[in-house]
């Protein structure tokens, strides 16, 4: 685990701990041992398999990953994606408890994974989070994609998602690059702590010395995390409840007569093209049981796509030496990560798999409205740097982070929702009326032209 630099000082709430001291933090007995067991191939497998399955159902049903839900929600003129994270957050909250208070193995693996956690916390200060939540928004509004709704898209055919690809791996191979120049100087501000000036200055924007919320008052975690959970839920029962749902879905969605299947009046769930924003939240806690009982980490995402850009970057360490391949230490760690990073490339492709068939069988493959070219590559290129300065995206830190009580996460998710409603107003009706282009206008143009 990354470790913070000599110029940092912690404090004592941030120092690495023990797991016994940290399993007596969440209110649990700590007679239990060490480490838990190794676990078998066939078992990594399919925890995978399963996260995969469920989070591609989340997504692909509740419809978030529509780029035009995501561009009203920065407008403000849509709930459904709000009330998603909303109950994706509580539920992921309420599992972690779950998981934290149900055994002592159970509770050794919560441990491990919310400790591997803190370098996230551990490598980069508040300011380069906030900055890199500002980017996060503006990438988000600009595509109305994210990493975590990406292979949803594409699985979907969504126009131009490719091009929201291309731009989000083009940004990871970029920030891959500068990542060591902006480390000390911006991540860490450690570059500023040769002057007395210098250390006066990076003080103020430096890394935190608590990382979750409970380390604070040295509060059981169950507490808090139980607050969070059901607060989150009630708001999200009570939105749901006030707001018609299936008026706020895409027009195609609703009250269509030239297709099988209509989303406002489904009586079938399971073959319905749409589900309740609030139910398809829940499904986001058993991921996150999956992750922790199965893999020792939690749900995130965005690394996979550094990890697909260390790869595309992988012949020219080939040809470096020992000083270039050190200096790229950062991307190089990408081209054979550890279990906690690699899973998430093989879960992101179930996920889109998954998106695929439920929108094939429901003959909605292609039929959503996706964004213009320069806004798909630019969005994407903003959304995956904003993302790796950030350490991650939706996942990580609202699904995840917020569940935990991550105190970086909870900055992100206000950040981000300003950041994207400032670009949404500065583009205007034309940015999701105008410049949307659906499946069947992009084949006729084409068919025209030829």
């Amino acid at each position: 685990m990354e470790q913070p630099p000599p110029s940092y000082d912690g404090g004592e709430y941030n120092q690495p701990r023990s797991i016994d001291e940290e399993a007596a933090l969440l209110g649990q007995q700590d007679d239990i041992e060490e480490l838990p067991p190794r676990r078998s191939w066939l078992c990594v497998i399919t925890t995978i398999t399963f996260m995969g399955v469920i989070y591609g159902t989340a997504i692909t049903k509740s419809h978030v990953w529509e780029p035009e839900l995501i561009r009203k929600m920065f407008t403000f003129e849509s709930s459904l994606v709000p009330k998603f994270l909303l109950s994706a957050t509580g539920s992921s909250a309420l599992c972690f408890v779950l998981v934290a208070m149900l055994t002592p193995a159970t509770q050794r693996r919560f441990v491990m994974a919310r400790e591997a956690a803190k370098e996230l916390t551990r490598s980069r200060s508040w300011f380069a989070l906030l900055i890199g939540a500002v980017l996060f928004g503006a990438g988000m509004a600009t595509s109305g994609s994210s990493p975590d709704m990406l292979p949803i898209q594409l699985g979907a055919g969504l126009p131009n998602a490719w091009v929201t690809l291309f731009g989000a791996l083009f940004g990871a191979v970029l920030y891959s690059l500068i990542e060591p120049i902006i480390d000390p100087w911006f991540l860490r501000l450690s570059g500023f702590s040769d002057s007395e000036n210098g250390k006066c200055c990076a003080r103020k924007f430096m890394i935190w010395p608590v990382t979750y919320a409970d380390e604070m008052h040295r509060n059981p975690f169950w507490v808090l995390a139980i607050s969070i959970g059901v607060l989150c839920l009630v708001a999200a029962s009570v939105w749901e409840g006030c707001m018609y749902w299936q008026g706020e879905l895409p027009k195609r969605l609703t009250g269509r007569v030239d297709e099988s299947i209509n989303a406002a009046m489904c009586s079938d769930g399971f073959n319905c093209v749409a589900w309740p924003p609030m139910v398809c939240g829940l499904l986001i806690g058993p991921c996150q049981i999956f992750a922790v009982m199965g893999l020792d980490c939690f749900l995130e995402s965005a690394d996979a796509y550094q990890m697909a850009a260390s790869w595309i970057e992988s012949p020219f360490f080939v040809f470096c030496d020992e000083n270039a391949r050190g200096f790229f230490r950062y991307a190089v760690s990408y081209v054979r990560p550890t279990l906690r990073v690699f899973y998430q490339l093989p879960l992101l492709i179930i996920a889109m798999i998954v998106s695929a068939i439920f929108t094939t069988t429901s003959e909605g493959f292609g039929k959503a409205m996706g964004m213009d070219t320069a806004s798909s590559f630019l969005g994407g290129l903003m959304m995956m740097i904003g993302a790796r300065v950030c350490g991650g995206g939706i996942a990580t830190h609202i699904y995840t982070g917020c569940g935990t009580l991550m105190l970086y996460s909870w900055i992100f998710a206000p950040v981000v929702l300003f950041s994207g409603a400032v670009v949404a107003a500065w583009v205007g009706d034309g940015f999701t009326q105008v410049q949307l282009e659906s499946s069947v206008d992009v084949v006729h143009s084409l068919a025209s032209m030829s």
